[in-house]
């Protein structure tokens, strides 16, 4: 019998906003060549005209309960574009990357009510489902806010500063997933 991959609980939540992003973005969700998690929001070297990027700093908030272990999770995406018009025109990538942005964000900002993105993670992490349980997502994905956008230069797209590509970034951040474990399960 195959053992099946449990993920931690960041990584299971930012498993299932990619996989949200690739199966249920509309009008086309993102392939695989165009869409990963990543450990910064910085895309790979090899990437094609534009990449979105699924992570997350590390950070997380306690929530301050004696029965219970509480934390606050969340994930970043980044839209990342390569520069291909000129100067002049650069408000048409900066547009392009606002209308990605924005149904990221209308997907994402979805799960607080209906919560499926919380509860596939809750199933890549291992967590039992229910009211009651002792260990799971008690909330779904938040809205936070939409960075700015900020113009990227060689060594953001490939590593390699001699390479002069150009490009710009931006990131939309969700927050306040309420991860609970109670104390008696806390090992």
């Amino acid at each position: 019998m195959p053992t099946t991959l449990l993920f931690e609980p960041q990584a299971a939540l930012e498993r299932a906003v990619e996989l949200a992003l690739k199966q249920q973005l509309e009008p086309v969700p993102y392939r695989d060549a165009e869409c990963s998690r990543t450990y910064d929001g910085q895309p790979p070297a090899n990437m094609g005209q534009f990449y979105v990027a699924v992570w997350y700093t590390g950070e997380r908030q306690p929530v301050f309960d004696r029965q219970a272990l509480g934390m606050q999770f969340g994930v970043n995406v980044t839209v990342t574009r390569k520069a291909q018009l000129p100067r002049d025109r650069w408000v048409e990538h900066r547009d392009e990357i606002a209308v990605r942005l924005n149904a990221i964000a209308a997907l994402l900002g979805k799960d607080g009510q209906f919560r499926e993105i919380c509860n596939a993670a809750m199933k890549l992490a291992g967590f039992e489902h229910g009211v009651g349980t002792p260990i799971g997502f008690r909330e779904g994905l938040k809205f936070s806010h939409y960075g700015p956008i900020e113009e990227k230069g060689a060594d953001w797209f490939s590593g390699h500063p001699g390479k002069h590509e150009c490009g710009f970034a931006q990131t939309v951040y969700f927050g306040e997933v309420l991860r609970v474990q109670n104390v008696a399960t806390a090992s």
